[in-house]
């Protein structure tokens, strides 16, 4: 490739790594919000910045690229402060995206509320352990001794640490029920039933989509044993998931009955092709008869 197509296939790269910037700062939150928004950006990001950084290479190969204003005006360092700006956009989204999940921020207000309300946390000396020698000022005249108080200092800061466990195990389920959600919604965008003619494909989509559920249906039940079905936030999403496989299921095998109905009930038939040759034709024709009789017979 010569020196002046490199340079166009740079100009048009910055081009496009410029209209992938706009449109990432243009689009609306809830775009952004959609699954695999940012992975597909980020993807899209890398494949322009590879071919730009490819075409450089060759450029540098060029003597003449030196006077040029390609180097002259920095135009590399130009396109490299943009596909950084681009990428730390990118990044931002997707941390926005991985923190302000309501189910994770349902699971935290809760898990504050629960603190907030438990009586152990209303009386912050029964969960202080003192030092021996504090304990024996205190246990001066008609105090408890420290043997009798030390058993209720642990008991209670034990009964402490038994909600704060409960509740990290519970955003750990919630985190890996996200990453679950979020696999389903990727094989569910990339169905496209109008696109399905095959036997197989259409098994291979429901396998596929049974395989997502099976990994968000077997964590429900031990995320519903922590929150006793009382968290409304996470109900709904796992309700709206639940509704969208049963929708998928019952379209992909209604159109699955069909296809197999039709290779079933249809019976193959070789009709034999009339070349125009008249001596041949009146075989030809018996021998077409033949076959739609056998075919009418069948049916």
């Amino acid at each position: 490739m010569d020196l002046d197509n490199l340079i166009e296939n740079q100009k048009t790269t910055y081009e496009a790594l410029e209209s992938l910037n706009r449109n990432i700062k243009k689009d609306s939150a809830e775009r952004k919000s959609l699954p695999d928004y940012a992975r597909r950006k980020l993807a899209n990001l890398q494949d322009l910045w590879s071919d730009f950084q490819r075409n450089h290479i060759q450029l540098c190969a060029y003597e003449e690229i030196k006077q040029h204003p390609y180097i002259i005006n920095s135009e590399y360092q130009l396109a490299t402060t943009l596909y950084e700006s681009t990428k730390a956009l990118i990044k931002q989204i997707k941390a926005r995206d991985s923190v302000q999940h309501p189910i994770l921020v349902k699971a935290s207000i809760s898990g504050v509320r629960d603190r907030a309300a438990s009586p152990l946390s209303a009386n912050k000396p029964a969960a202080t352990i003192v030092t021996p020698d504090e304990a024996a000022q205190h246990n001066e005249g008609n105090q408890p001794s420290q043997q009798q108080t030390s058993p209720n200092v642990t008991y209670q800061s034990a009964q402490q640490a038994e909600p704060s466990k409960s509740h990290e195990k519970l955003r750990e389920l919630l985190r890996k029920q996200i990453s679950n959600f979020k696999a389903f919604e990727r094989t569910v965008s990339n169905i496209d039933l109008s696109s399905m003619s095959e036997k197989w494909e259409f098994e291979y989509t429901i396998k596929s989509l049974q395989q997502r559920w099976s990994a968000i249906d077997s964590l429900h039940w031990e995320v519903d044993m922590y929150q006793e079905g009382e968290d409304e936030v996470y109900q709904n999403v796992f309700s709206k998931h639940e509704r969208i496989y049963n929708e998928y299921i019952k379209s992909i095998n209604s159109k699955l009955w069909s296809v197999a109905h039709r290779e079933y009930s249809t019976p193959k038939m070789d009709i034999p092709v009339f070349t125009g040759n008249y001596q041949h034709w009146t075989s030809f024709k018996d021998l077409l008869c033949k076959i739609v009789n056998h075919f009418l017979v069948y049916k």
